[in-house]
């Protein structure tokens, strides 16, 4: 049986040698040496189609981080300010630089508030509500309000407006007394009465003052109910005293009665107060004049605040209930203008303040509009009045240039061009000026998200070359100097950015339907 293997050729040892044969033949033979080679320049090719992948990523690597850079460079700059120095000069907006112009009604949202020209200002306002409808505060577009606007207001030291309600009319008045270092002293009075007959509505006056984030305030309880006064102190403001007076009957004459609530509490910010507030209010308060029903009325808790939210700055109230008609006022006195008051601006004083202040405004209107002269009659001069004080009572930051500082400009050329002054101020290192300020909690809970949001390829028209017309021939060379770096880096912004298809034109970009944004 082995044998008959070894003749077939059977596996074994005896299948080496041939193997060995097979080899040695192949290497003699250069065809088939040829056919066992690997392909020329098959691992170099390899090598380079590697190189080639490890390049292109590292191209693609780099691209990306440029871009990405680019991205963070243009967003940078966006918020860069503009290196020209500033063209409101550092400190000339506070109280001992502008005296007459720290306080004021910077509060548009609200329908009646005041505070200082501060980026932490102190705070003061009025709420109000008719029992059996709904808290007033900030002016909402639905809420039932038939008309309320200033129908004098100087932009300075006085104003006087109307508001009707559902059937109530109020009357709110504010007059302002220099003196001292941190922006003098101010009174309001807010006069209430009903329209037509029936019994009187039960109403509740809120007024309150509160800080945002900086400044202390303390309460002055009378009886340990009433709200009399608040001492406090804040890093512009200095110390200062706000005295809330008890009512009196329509004309300031005799006592009203009354019922006191307060409120004391933390808020989480300016743009919570209404609905602190409004969470603050409880139907277990009794109003019970004598001879007369109780009445049960909603009154704010002595202290509160919004579960879940820290605060950040404090809020202290007074709650005055009563049934119009009525007179209340209040006092801020200023801790610095102690030595030089000659007394409370309250009562009949601010009455001849009131009316002292009412006919300058008179004579200053006419001096500049001259309306009386060319025949208008005394509505139309009414109305005339009422459209300038609208515009000063509803100067917040940064009120719209253009068009409104024509108007502006010529009963406050000073005004105007601080106003200008702070537009140009927010010129960035491209030369863009963002076309609206909703600058702080209280304006940006009440715009759209949409609209919060500036882009930086759009522009309003440069209405502001009308105004600069109109303001610079008369201005000061200081002023002129300080503006004319950033009024030329603008006007260089709006060649390069807003340039139409014909030469010398305009093309406004972000005005495309169907929602414009540039105005």
């Amino acid at each position: 049986m082995a044998g008959e293997r070894r003749r077939r050729g059977g596996d074994g040892p005896r299948e080496r040698p041939r193997e060995r044969l097979r080899d040695r033949d192949r290497d003699r033979d250069p065809k088939l040496r040829q056919q066992q080679k690997p392909p020329r320049g098959s691992g170099r090719g390899r090598t380079a189609l590697a190189l080639t992948a490890a390049a292109a990523a590292l191209a693609l690597g780099l691209a990306a981080a440029v871009a990405e850079w680019k991205r963070w460079s243009e967003a940078s700059r966006l918020v860069t300010p503009h290196p020209a120095p500033p063209a409101v000069p550092p400190g000339s907006t506070g109280p001992l630089a502008s005296p007459a112009y720290f306080w004021g009604t910077y509060r548009p949202h609200v329908y009646f508030g005041m505070k200082t020209r501060s980026p932490r200002a102190v705070v003061t306002g009025l709420m109000w509500l008719q029992h059996g409808s709904n808290l007033r505060h900030a002016s909402e577009q639905n809420d039932g309000v038939s008309r309320y606007g200033w129908l004098m207001h100087d932009g300075e030291n006085f104003g006087v407006q109307e508001i009707r309600d559902e059937g109530l009319v109020l009357r709110t008045e504010f007059v302002k007394q220099p003196g001292g270092d941190h922006g003098g002293d101010w009174s309001w009075r807010v006069t209430v009465k009903t329209e037509g007959k029936g019994p009187a509505p039960l109403l509740s006056l809120f007024f309150y003052v509160a800080t945002d984030g900086q400044g202390t305030l303390r309460p002055v309880l009378e009886n340990g109910t009433r709200l009399a006064a608040v001492a406090g102190t804040a890093e512009e403001l200095g110390d200062f005293t706000l005295t809330f007076l008890p009512p009196t009957g329509e004309g300031g004459e005799g006592p009203k009665y009354a019922s006191y609530n307060f409120l004391a509490a933390g808020v989480p910010g300016l743009h919570r107060l209404t609905d602190l507030v409004r969470q603050s209010l409880r139907e277990s308060s009794v109003f019970s004049p004598p001879g007369r029903p109780r009445r049960r009325f909603f009154g704010v808790s002595g202290a509160g605040g919004l579960p879940g939210e820290p605060p950040r700055g404090q809020l202290l109230l007074h709650q005055v209930t009563l049934e119009p008609p009525a007179v209340l006022e209040v006092t801020l006195e200023s801790g610095s203008a102690a030595g030089a008051r000659r007394g409370r601006l309250a009562g009949p004083a601010l009455s001849a303040a009131l009316a002292r202040h009412a006919a300058a405004f008179e004579r200053r209107f006419e001096d500049t509009f001259g309306l009386e002269a060319r025949g208008a009659s005394l509505p139309q001069r009414r109305f005339a009045q009422a459209a300038l004080s609208e515009m000063l009572g509803g100067i917040g930051f940064l009120p719209r240039p253009g068009f409104h500082l024509l108007l502006l400009g010529r009963w406050d050329p000073a005004l105007a061009r601080d106003i200008l002054a702070h537009w140009l101020d927010l010129l960035n290192a491209d030369g863009w000026i963002p076309r609206e300020q909703i600058l702080g909690e209280e304006a940006r809970a009440r715009v759209p998200a949409e609209f919060v949001l500036q882009h930086s390829e759009t522009a309003n028209p440069p209405t502001l070359l009308l105004a600069l017309e109109r303001l610079l021939p008369d201005a000061p060379l200081p002023y002129l100097r300080r503006l004319f770096p950033r009024l030329r880096a603008w006007f260089e912004w709006l060649n390069r950015t807003q340039a139409g298809p014909e030469p010398f034109t305009f093309r406004w970009r972000g005005r495309d339907p169907p929602t414009p944004s540039a105005s």
